[in-house]
């Protein structure tokens, strides 16, 4: 009885005619297609009289007998595609016959090529050695470490003078990438350097108060459970507001450093916020593309800002009071109207989102007498001349709007028409802009970790 290591294997049989028959047509159904696919990617003249000419300089009757235009050009398609072919096949063998050719040969050098490359060897052998040790080091460190040390490349934050931009100061006091910053109403101006100057807000979920005198904080006000995207000062300078990814806004108390006020309302992250100039509203907007302006005084929603189709990553109050902006990751900027309770405009402003929104506010004291602290006296008899002179700002209160895109590009829209007055091309996508109160200056800052000062000129 035999079992299977007695079996032959024999693989040199012949295949029957019919098997041979169906390879056959298989390889040229194959070919076929592979032709056809060739045959598509040729670009050839469509023009008939073009197509004739290139027959004839190939040598190629220009037409046949009961020949369309369009079978006139499959022939030279079919013309092109074998003389490719053929073109293929030869530089093919070339090739082959040159990979033979090539052979393995040496030169003798000179004896100072010699001491060179020792002398190379000599160097290079030690650094490779140290720089291998550097990497097992490198290896052995704890990921953590690693981590840490790239998050402290953005947790600080530094302050530049204008219009020089020298930098005068570094903050430090977060543990992660800094979201948003706002400065005190009174900063720089009435304000003490030793109290509270400027808030930021981080995505190591805290707020942080800062001086002028120290770079770090003055309090870090902790409640968020997630990452803090911006903060904004109500306009009395008491009180600070701060919007989180952890779908609410806070409101505090900036000399007591408590936390007054957690006001939920959105779905989804919570992106933007600010308090309008009266100091009576304040606007959050996030991820849920839906907007809210909240009355301080009550607590109650006084307006519901539906209308954009994408995320909401800006909100700015006009200093009329009773219109608000809004910028979108769909590119648009809606204007409402607080009174009418409805969007009275829509600027499709940016090709992508809408990083930042900026109304143009002048100083608190608009209009300036000799003596502020005392009471106005009416003149009804109109012969008083010992009036105090005015001083008159350069631009009026809220006469245009800044908008920063990630497209790259910061616009000025007249605050009327909403029509785009200014456009300014930059190399990088544009994540936050402001503007003076003075109107002299813009600013933007760009994803390329860098920002751009600009005068105005309207």
């Amino acid at each position: 009885m035999k079992d299977f290591d007695d079996l032959v294997n024999d693989d040199k049989y012949e295949m029957g005619t019919g098997q041979e028959l169906a390879r056959a047509e298989l390889q040229a159904t194959e070919d076929m297609f592979e032709r056809r696919k060739v045959l598509r990617t040729l670009a050839v003249p469509t023009d008939d009289n073009k197509v004739r000419e290139r027959l004839r300089a190939f040598g190629l009757p220009m037409t046949l007998f009961g020949e369309r235009p369009e079978d006139r050009r499959s022939r030279l398609k079919s013309m092109i595609a074998d003389m490719q072919e053929e073109a293929g096949e030869k530089a093919k063998i070339e090739s082959e016959d040159e990979s033979e050719e090539e052979e393995e040969f040496y030169t003798v050098g000179s004896q100072e090529l010699l001491q060179t490359r020792r002398l190379l060897a000599e160097y290079s052998i030690p650094r490779a050695k140290r720089r291998i040790e550097k990497e097992r080091d490198d290896w052995a460190k704890p990921l953590k470490s690693i981590v840490d040390a790239r998050k402290r490349t953005f947790e600080y934050i530094k302050l530049w003078d204008i219009p020089n931009c020298n930098h005068q100061m570094t903050l430090r006091g977060h543990d992660g990438l800094v979201g948003g910053v706002d400065w005190h109403p009174q900063a720089t101006l009435n304000q003490s350097k030793s109290s509270v100057n400027l808030a930021s807000g981080s995505q190591d979920s805290t707020v942080a108060l800062w001086s002028l005198e120290k770079d770090t904080p003055l309090a870090t006000l902790k409640g968020h459970t997630h990452q803090v995207r911006r903060v904004a000062f109500h306009p009395s300078g008491r009180y600070l507001g701060s919007a989180s990814f952890d779908e609410t806004w806070r409101l505090w108390d900036v000399e007591t450093q408590a936390e007054l006020q957690l006001q939920e309302g959105h779905s989804k992250e919570v992106y933007a916020l600010a308090f309008q100039d009266d100091g009576a509203l304040v606007g959050s907007a996030g991820m849920d593309a839906i907007g809210r302006v909240w009355d301080l005084r009550t607590g109650r929603t006084a307006m519901v800002l539906d209308g954009h189709a994408d995320k909401i990553l800006a909100l700015d109050f006009s200093p009329n009071g009773y219109q608000c902006a809004t910028g979108s990751g769909d590119g648009k900027i809606m204007i409402w109207d607080l009174r009418a309770l409805k969007s009275i405009s829509t600027m499709p402003a940016h090709n992508i989102s809408v990083g930042d929104l900026k109304f143009y506010r002048q100083p608190e004291t608009v209009l300036n007498s000799r003596n502020d602290k005392q009471d106005v006296k009416m003149d009804e008899s109109g012969d008083n001349e010992d009036m105090s002179p005015l001083v008159k700002e350069p631009y009026s209160h809220g006469l245009f709007l800044a908008s920063a895109g990630f497209d790259g590009y910061t616009k000025l829209w007249s605050a009327d028409d909403w029509i785009c007055q200014r456009s300014i091309a930059e190399n990088s996508k544009i994540m936050s802009v402001d503007v003076s109160r003075n109107g002299k200056h813009l600013a933007t800052g760009e994803w390329s970790r860098s920002f751009k000062l600009f005068g105005t000129e309207l």
